[in-house]
C-alpha cells in the first residue's frame, strides 16, 4: 500500500500501470489484488475518470483525437474504454475547432505559405475530415 500511495502521490495510473509498478517492485498478486481493492473503494484508482481527465488536459493541449487515443493506449487503458470516452469527450466538432485554433494562433506562417496548414494538421494526427474542414478548397488525393 505504502509503494502504491507514494506512487500516487506523484502522477494518476490506471490499473494495469499500477499492476505493472507493483509487480516490480516486488510484491505478490495477493498484495497487489488487496491493494488495487482498497485503491478503488478509496477513489483513488478510476479508469474512466484518468481518461477522461487525460482527453481534457490533451485538448487544452490542443492535440489531435488520433493523438489522444494513441496517449490514452500507452497510458493502459483498455481500447473499449477508449473509444466509450472518445465518443463521450472528444466528438470530431471540437477536433475541428481545435484544428482552427492551432491555425490561428499562427496566422503569419498561413499566409507565407499556403501549404503550411493543411501540411502542418496532417502531420499533428488531425484526420483527413478535419483537415478538409478547414481548408475546403484541398481536395482529398
Amino acid at each position: 500500500m505504502e509503494i502504491a500511495l507514494d506512487l500516487l502521490s506523484r502522477r494518476a495510473y490506471v490499473e494495469k500501470k499500477m499492476i505493472q509498478r507493483l509487480s516490480e517492485s516486488g510484491c505478490n498478486m495477493e498484495e497487489i489484488n488487496e491493494t488495487l481493492s482498497r485503491l478503488r473503494q478509496w477513489g483513488y484508482l478510476n479508469d474512466r475518470e484518468y481518461g477522461k481527465n487525460r482527453i481534457v488536459t490533451l485538448q487544452s493541449r490542443l492535440k489531435s483525437r488520433a493523438f489522444v487515443e494513441n496517449d490514452l493506449r500507452i497510458g493502459g487503458l483498455e481500447s473499449g474504454l477508449i473509444k466509450e470516452l472518445m465518443n463521450s469527450y472528444y466528438p470530431e466538432l471540437l477536433e475541428i475547432q481545435i484544428a482552427r485554433q492551432i491555425l490561428l494562433r499562427n496566422p503569419h506562417k498561413q499566409q507565407r505559405n499556403k501549404a503550411w496548414g493543411p501540411a502542418f494538421l496532417i502531420r499533428s494526427g488531425f484526420s483527413e475530415n478535419t483537415v478538409q474542414q478547414c481548408f475546403p478548397e484541398v481536395s482529398s488525393t
